[in-house]
């Protein structure tokens, strides 16, 4: 959690909800989580996995999952 409250500051219009950093526009929600490895086997610390999902609204004005996609940040 701690990479995502790093950027809630980078990102002022973003919602921190204790869980994941969201996004909202009028068609479009984005969603980032944070999930730690947990692979202990591993000498070194590797940073934290950040999901992104990406969330389309249709026409009855739910929002409909799309893409989502993994990435790691080395340092912010």
């Amino acid at each position: 959690m701690e990479t995502l409250k790093l950027l809630c500051d980078y990102f002022p219009t973003a919602v921190f909800t204790g869980k994941c950093l969201v996004f909202i526009s009028e068609d479009w929600r984005v969603e980032l989580t944070e999930h730690k490895d947990s692979d202990f086997s591993k000498a070194d610390v590797q940073p934290s996995i950040i999901r992104i999902k990406i969330f389309k609204k249709a026409l009855n004005g739910e929002f409909v999952p799309g893409h989502y996609e993994d990435f790691q940040l080395s340092s912010l």
